[in-house]
């Protein structure tokens, strides 16, 4: 889902130092993506000084609806009955785990959730991430919160809704949840 607009491209590299899976090179001049290793983390984008970058949504809500397929197919080596999810909904920051460093926090620690039912946990997880508990010290310098939505839908313009729709979809469980 990465896009790129020459016009604006400098060619200072940032964004290939920045990849941690080796998915983007510079090759005569033309920027391109290895989508085999790209995991859609947008440490090129955020580190682009120009916007020559930029996620395109649709894209993105591809990867999304491929992690939850690969979700599924892990799923589907259990047992019914024999998984249980637990989230640690802790240390909630602006970037990945994936990055490989951290930021302040985004909000205040909201606690453990668990369920048998990895779409009522993983919605009562982003449900319980709310906008109107943000630690403003936690927003990346220089980086506006646009739009409506969900908090990580205004920090990086992608709907976090996405995986759970398709995992719903998929028959894995249900976004309907009681909080114990």
């Amino acid at each position: 889902g990465i896009v790129w607009d020459g016009s604006l491209c400098t060619h200072c590299e940032l964004c290939v130092a920045s990849c941690n899976h080796g998915a983007n090179s510079f090759e005569d001049g033309e920027y391109r993506m290895n989508f085999h290793h790209c995991t859609v983390c947008q440490h090129c984008v955020k580190v682009c000084p120009t916007g020559a970058l930029t996620l395109e949504g649709e894209r993105f809500e591809d990867f999304q609806t491929g992690m939850a397929l690969c979700t599924k197919a892990v799923l589907d080596t259990f047992e019914p009955g024999c998984t249980f999810f637990i989230n640690f909904l802790i240390q909630i920051t602006a970037v990945c785990d994936c990055w490989g460093m951290t930021t302040p926090n985004l909000v205040p620690d909201i606690g453990i959730m668990a369920s048998d039912d990895i779409v009522a946990i993983e919605r009562a997880s982003l449900d319980s991430i709310r906008l109107d508990n943000l630690i403003p010290a936690g927003v990346p310098g220089g980086k506006p919160l646009q739009g409506d939505g969900h908090l990580f839908q205004l920090l990086h313009g992608k709907d976090p809704y996405v995986q759970i729709r398709e995992l719903e979809k998929l028959g894995l469980g249900t976004q309907n949840y009681t909080l114990q």
